[in-house]
């Protein structure tokens, strides 16, 4: 300034950083619920500018086995399903071709909301009826772009939450890191941060 002051200026956050509670769970041994956490990480320097509960609302999308596959009598492209839940059996009209009888996959129940706000309901789909939709990982919101419907792998119990079977339900933290924090653009920074904060010990991944 004009009295040839120094300037005073507030820190800038020039990093993103994003990381799960369980992937922080995998190299430390915490109790913290979710909102502890958050205030423990934002007073150790560690802002966090936003949460995301990763599978909320999708709890109807479920594990489901694919009793059968037909091509639909009336579409080329298309195949009907019977999609064994757990509890019934239920037809759905898929567009996909990477699936055969007895594949465990996706299954948005009518009702679903997807992300993007896109609503599953029952339906017709050139003469057959639709109870749902078999999801891809775009279309769930775990990739940007996918080819065909997710296979999910064998093994998981029918009628659960396909997000609660593949241990995807979590929070994501996304962290704006200040210049002087370039420890914590990793895992294993932040992970040793809670560490410090909790009193538990680093478990460092094995190389």
């Amino acid at each position: 300034n004009k009295w040839g002051a120094p300037q005073i200026c507030s820190h800038v956050k020039v990093f993103d950083m994003k990381v799960t509670r369980n992937w922080l769970a995998e190299y430390v041994d915490f109790d913290l619920s979710v909102e502890q956490l958050s205030h423990r990480l934002t007073m150790a320097g560690l802002e966090v500018d936003a949460m995301e509960q990763l599978g909320a609302g999708l709890e109807s999308v479920i594990v489901a086995r694919l009793a059968d596959v037909q091509l639909h009598p009336d579409a080329d492209r298309l195949t009907v399903c019977q999609v064994e839940t757990g509890s019934e059996t239920v037809q759905v009209v898929c567009g996909a071709t990477n699936h055969r009888s007895g594949d465990l996959v996706a299954l948005a129940q009518p009702g679903t909301a997807l992300p993007g706000d896109f609503k599953i309901k029952k339906s017709k789909i050139r003469g057959q009826v639709s109870n749902g939709m078999l999801c891809s990982q775009s279309e769930l919101g775990l990739a940007k772009e996918s080819e065909g419907i997710m296979i999910l792998p064998p093994g998981l119990e029918l009628g659960q939450p396909a997000f609660d079977a593949l241990g995807l339900s979590d929070v994501l933290f996304e962290l704006g890191l200040t210049p002087n924090r370039p420890d914590c653009l990793s895992v294993v920074g932040v992970a040793r941060e809670v560490a410090a904060m909790s009193g538990s010990k680093l478990q460092l991944p094995v190389v």
